[in-house]
């Protein structure tokens, strides 16, 4: 049961978050003097305290509650100023009727709200006044000094809830030498990648000359992200060392491959080039990054690696990568995959050309068995799907349905393009939207528009 406290708080908080056109008899005279007869840094406090009588530390905190704390900032900007004072202290000030309370991180959440639902100005210009201070404070004795790691890590938290990608070069300038893992420069990446698309690229721009350690906590929040915009990050990353190549081809076995092929491409190019001169924990970690991205023209570099490993451990890894590429379950051979290679080429040059000549005939019971006898092959048939898309817009169903299945069985993002195209069509619609489910493991969408934002959201080119 909710104490009368809480119910007290959320009560006030409701009144709080109504707006002025909500309110057809609200005035500046009427809001001045409810401001001052309930300030909300009570309020915030309280709500604070609420969480933790409440015993959401052990769970989540209603969302209804989270709404509200961030809605507090709507009506008084001193609100901010106290929940970076929180963050920095790592305490609750005491009141008359409450002692001085240690934060939680379900508080700090809290405080954070504030930041990421509350009005973008005024919570901005509450951190710039905020880190101004502690770095006037700082230089008062030594006009070398820097403001401490709390303050630090207090800015660095909340200007990352607050989730604008143009704070992302400020982060990464006030970001400790030695950031600890899981501490806060890395949790405000996370926060910020999160909160807008546009700080991939942001962080992307401004990678270059952080420390190691600041590297391996950008790595960490890009995996934390799961999200696939992160790989276009970490495509320069790969130029770098062993240790950079383990990291980047952490993120890439977390993620998984893009639904942009070209960025799959040349991330398997890189990946692969590591079995020249990379260590074997390099190469290790490279070949499971190539085992999610099943780019088929990495086969040579995995099958001559497989031929050249002496470490049991970098086997398996390539056999793993092998199978995932190829489908197939050989043996840990290097002379059974290079024979399979083999073949595949000369199949590719002597019998393939003879099946797409085929697909463009017209007859449908042709067409479909040239297309049954092409995913047979799925290495070399890859090659062929610019020939198979254009069935999609065949009148005869069968066709289609065959097409679909086959550019699944083939598993190539550069398909799905040209399947949402034929989401128009309303006798395909059903085939084409289950096939677009099974190729990129997404939902179903409303319609053509709602997967092209989808797909939108997903690829994203960087310059």
């Amino acid at each position: 049961m909710l104490s009368p406290l809480f119910c007290t708080v959320i009560v006030g908080l409701l009144a709080l978050a109504s707006s002025p056109q909500d309110n057809p008899s609200w005035d500046p005279t009427a809001r001045f003097t409810l401001e001052q007869s309930h300030p909300r840094e009570f309020e915030f406090t309280e709500a604070l305290r609420e969480a933790r009588a409440q015993g959401y530390d052990l769970g989540e905190v209603p969302e209804e509650l989270s709404r509200q704390v961030g809605a507090l900032g709507q009506h008084d900007s001193g609100v901010f100023d106290l929940a970076l004072e929180i963050l920095r202290d790592r305490r609750i000030p005491a009141t008359d009727e409450a002692p001085e309370q240690i934060l939680s991180l379900v508080q700090e959440g809290l405080c954070l709200e504030l930041f990421a639902r509350g009005p973008k100005t005024r919570a901005s210009k509450a951190i710039d006044s905020f880190w101004a201070a502690a770095r006037k404070t700082a230089r008062a004795t030594d006009p070398n000094a820097t403001p401490s790691e709390a303050e630090v890590e207090a800015v660095l938290l909340a200007s990352g809830a607050l989730g604008r990608a143009q704070d992302m070069s400020f982060i990464l300038s006030i970001a400790p030498e030695s950031p600890r893992p899981g501490g806060a420069f890395e949790r405000a990446l996370t926060q910020l990648l999160n909160a807008t698309p546009d700080a991939y690229e942001s962080l992307r721009r401004h990678w270059v000359g952080l420390s190691e350690l600041q590297s391996n906590a950008c790595m960490t929040a890009l995996t934390n992200t799961t999200d696939s915009r992160a790989l276009y990050v970490i495509e320069e990353v790969l130029r770098w060392n062993d240790e950079a190549v383990m990291q980047a081809a952490g993120v890439v076995q977390s993620i998984g491959r893009s639904m942009d092929a070209k960025l799959n491409a040349s991330l398997a190019l890189y990946l692969s080039e590591v079995f020249e001169f990379g260590s074997t924990s390099a190469q290790r970690a490279s070949a499971l990054a190539l085992a999610a991205l099943r780019d088929a023209d990495a086969l040579p570099a995995l099958i001559a690696a497989l031929r050249a490993s002496e470490d049991a451990h970098l086997t398996e890894a390539l056999l793993r990568a092998l199978r995932a590429t190829s489908g197939l379950a050989l043996p840990a051979k290097a002379s059974v995959w290079e024979l399979w290679y083999t073949e595949e080429l000369a199949w590719r040059a002597s019998e393939a050309p003879r099946l797409v000549a085929e697909l463009r005939g017209g007859k449908p019971v042709l067409v479909i068995d040239a297309i049954r006898q092409l995913v047979r092959h799925p290495f070399a048939s890859r090659h062929f799907v610019e020939d198979l898309v254009p069935l999609l817009r065949h009148g005869n169903l069968d066709v289609v349905r065959a097409t679909c299945q086959a550019l699944v069985e083939l598993d190539m993002p550069n398909a799905i393009v040209p399947l949402i195209e034929q989401l128009e069509r309303t006798d395909v619609e059903a085939l084409v939207e289950q096939a677009l489910e099974q190729l990129t493991g997404w939902p179903a969408q409303a319609d053509a528009d709602a997967w092209r934002a989808k797909l939108a959201l997903s690829i994203m080119p960087l310059d």
